[in-house]
This record gives C-alpha cells, sequence and structure tokens, in this order.
C-alpha cells in the first residue's frame, strides 16, 4: 500500500544547474542536501523540502513549458511568497480555485509548473503541542482567530516534559523560540509574523545573553518585546518563559 510521497523530480535542461541553484535556493530559500554516492556525476542536485525531497534532474528532451505536472508547495505565508517571487520579476498564474486553499503558480525558469498553497483558516483554531499540562490546566499552545495567532507561554523543555539546557540562558531561549515557530507554522504562520514577544526571566542579570538569542531569531522582524524578571517559574530548571503574538496578513 502506498502510504506517501518519499520524493519529487523536476528536470532542467543540459548545463542551466546553476542557473537552477539561483532559483530553487536563492529565490526560494530551500536547503540543498547530499546526493548518495552512486548519484554522482549524473548531474542535477537534491534539495530538503520540509520532511521530503525535491530532486532536480538534467534531461535533454521534452517541453516543460506545457506539462500540467508540477509540484505543490504549501507555505505558512502566501502573500510574502507572492511579493517574494514579484521582487525577482517572476510571472504568476491565477490557479483554479478550490475550496479551503488560497494558491497560485508559476513557471520555474526551466518550464516546470511549480504551484504555492495555503490553507484557509476561519473561526477559532486551536494548536496542541501534545502536552500531558495543556489538558490539566486546560489551555493551547496556540490560538488563532482570524489573522491573529497567540502562543501561550512556552518553556524551553523536551516531549518528555524534561527542561532543556540547564543552566543556559541562551540554549533556554532558543529551544522556545523553535517550539514557538512549530506552533506559528502548524497556525499557518511564521516566525517573520510576529508582532509582539513578552519574555519572563527568572534572572534579569542574564539580559544579554538572552535578548542574543531573541535577535538571532528576531533582528529582521523588530517584534514589540518585553523583559521582566519574575520571582520563579514552574521548574526550579526554568530559567525563561516567552509568549508571543503573530499577525497574518490576508490575501
Amino acid at each position: 500500500m502506498i502510504t506517501g510521497v518519499h520524493h519529487v523530480q523536476v528536470t532542467i535542461p543540459p548545463g542551466t544547474e546553476s542557473e537552477a541553484r539561483a532559483f530553487y535556493i536563492e529565490v526560494l530559500g530551500l536547503r540543498e542536501i547530499p546526493k548518495p554516492e552512486s548519484l554522482q556525476g549524473r548531474g542535477g542536485f537534491w534539495l530538503r523540502v520540509g520532511d521530503r525531497e525535491l530532486h532536480i534532474g538534467v534531461d535533454e528532451s521534452g517541453d516543460r513549458s506545457e506539462s500540467g505536472a508540477h509540484v505543490a508547495y504549501r507555505v505558512a505565508d502566501l502573500a510574502a511568497v507572492r511579493h517574494r517571487l514579484n521582487e525577482h520579476e517572476i510571472p504568476i498564474t491565477e490557479s483554479v480555485p478550490i475550496p479551503g486553499y488560497q494558491r497560485f503558480e508559476i513557471r520555474d525558469p526551466f518550464g516546470n509548473r511549480v504551484e504555492f498553497i495555503q490553507p484557509e483558516i476561519r473561526g477559532r483554531i486551536t494548536i496542541s503541542s501534545g502536552a500531558p499540562w495543556e489538558e490539566v490546566a486546560g489551555y493551547s499552545r496556540a490560538v488563532r482567530v482570524g489573522d491573529t495567532i497567540h502562543v501561550a507561554g512556552t518553556t524551553a523543555t523536551d516531549s518528555a516534559g524534561e527542561v532543556i539546557g540547564v543552566g543556559d540562558a541562551y540554549a533556554q531561549t532558543r529551544a522556545c523560540i523553535t517550539k514557538i515557530e512549530r506552533a506559528l507554522q502548524e497556525a499557518g504562520a511564521s516566525l517573520s509574523d510576529v508582532v509582539r514577544t513578552r519574555m519572563f526571566v527568572v534572572d534579569i542579570d542574564q539580559w544579554e545573553t538572552i535578548s542574543q538569542a531573541h535577535r538571532e531569531a528576531f533582528g529582521d522582524v523588530r517584534p514589540a518585546a518585553t523583559l521582566v524578571e519574575v520571582s520563579r517559574l514552574i521548574d526550579p530548571y526554568m530559567i525563561i518563559e516567552i509568549e508571543a503574538v503573530a499577525m497574518v496578513p490576508s490575501g
């Protein structure tokens, strides 16, 4: 039985690998991964797309510009993708509407059809991380209402509830932000949509280390931010707790 998709392959003409890397890595922001030893020397390259692979192969035959075959990328911010493509003067074609989704498509520089799709989110959506405390205390990791996403106070704990980075303010701050990012992605957003962060710390003297980790994640976003000292958090090994608010522009 088929259980999922392992990878997708698109093709490019011979001699265009540099142009392909410029488009797929620099414009779309995908990450190149090593090809197996057995496939070295055959041309093309492989990319990582979430938990799947995109293989760029070299093909000397065929007219790709008329093919309906395509890769559909699920994205968190369709408007941001549209803006980036417009910056690079890449023509956009509006797709046939389908219920529950917003989408459009392009042709890459080699004629391959590429689609970008985002689920339409209406009403109130709750996001759970599966942590037992959510059931105990009656809360959600994040709640989306319309275009606004509220992420609950987030600490540096793993799936088993153990504290990550004991004694390390930088590591705990990064761990909190990583968990916030996962919640935002599930709600259809990203760190670039964050407009407010609130950080609660047990030792304000560590503000420079904490601020470094915050700046690395949000330096280009510049959300409104609060950093305050509290007497303690729920676990004595916790140094910081962070909550966030994000706004996803429509369209």
